[in-house]
């Protein structure tokens, strides 16, 4: 098939000539690229998300959720590529750990991070928040300090 007939699956969706080839060059098929593209997904920042097991309908949200917490204002701006993996990453712990992005944000924002999403989830199974987990969190830290130092 000539490149113009690989195209044409995704111009038939609506997709420009360039934007086409973006897609094809992330490996998209037209009726993938369309559904990413339609949830506001640019081709290599679907690719990541995709990779990492989510469709677009739940990559979104959490996207939405999470750049803000794990993305600094460096980050967003010079390194597209970082920003995608870091929110895809968090992403992919909170989900795993059980939870929703609306669930994982008050967490992340009080200092759990992706990789304490387990701890989190442990500390939600007895009923603490995120504020009273932080809480006890960091005062068994400062205990410790004291004991071994």
């Amino acid at each position: 098939m000539t490149t113009d007939g690989y195209l044409s699956e995704y111009t038939a969706r609506g997709f420009s000539r360039e934007e086409a080839e973006a897609w094809f060059r992330a490996w998209f098929k037209g009726p993938a690229a369309r559904l990413w593209c339609d949830a506001g997904f640019e081709p290599e920042e679907a690719h990541v998300w995709g990779e990492a097991l989510f469709d677009p309908q739940e990559a979104k949200p959490w996207r939405e959720a999470l750049m803000p917490l794990v993305v600094d204002k460096a980050v967003r701006e010079h390194a597209e590529w970082g920003q995608w993996r870091a929110a895809c990453g968090a992403a992919a712990h909170w989900r795993d750990a059980g939870f929703s992005p609306e669930e994982a944000v008050p967490w992340q924002t009080v200092g759990f991070g992706p990789h304490d999403a387990k701890i989190a989830a442990r500390f939600r199974a007895t009923g603490l928040g995120p504020e009273d987990a932080q809480a006890g969190r960091s005062s068994r830290m400062a205990d410790s300090d004291v004991t071994e130092g």
